[in-house]
């Protein structure tokens, strides 16, 4: 009987895995709206300063009933600094959890169909779509599956 190295081949070692260092995660605007709503644990300095997006935030506080007009007050006074800006939201916004649902656009395949065919821009092509019936709609949809296979 032969030995198992013979039968199997010599043994391998397993290389050793090399320890990879995570990044750094950086701070969200996300993450900033967060601790202005709840937990109040951002704090602006010299590194989190690049972030810091007033239009984003300004965004993301229009999105909830009590904080919109906030927001409102905030874009009127866009020339202010950030440290007022977050200095304010601090103190006004009332500390609770929100869910609040950002506006995400539609996707709308006939504009996409348009703006192959008449070679536009985006808002050229909802154009032409209010000018076009459902039934010229409907042929040109038919023409790019059959010709193109519905790839854009």
């Amino acid at each position: 009987m032969s030995s198992l190295s013979e039968f199997f081949g010599e043994i391998v070692e397993e290389p050793k895995k090399e320890v990879v260092e995570e990044k750094e995660k950086g701070i969200s605007p996300f993450d900033i709206l967060n601790s202005i709503y709840f937990s109040r644990s951002f704090v602006l300095d010299e590194n989190t300063e690049k972030a810091y997006v007033k239009y984003v935030l300004n965004k993301g506080l229009s999105m909830g009933e009590d904080t919109i007009y906030y927001a409102a007050e905030m874009s009127r006074f866009s020339h202010i600094t950030n440290h007022m800006h977050h200095d304010f939201l601090n103190g006004v916004v009332r500390k609770r959890k929100r869910y609040n649902k950002w506006i995400k656009s539609t996707k709308d395949d006939n504009i996409k169909i348009v703006r192959f065919f008449m070679n536009c821009s985006i808002s050229k092509a909802k154009e032409v779509l209010t000018l076009l019936n459902e039934a010229q709609v409907n042929e040109l949809r038919t023409i790019f599956e059959r010709d193109f296979q519905g790839k854009l």
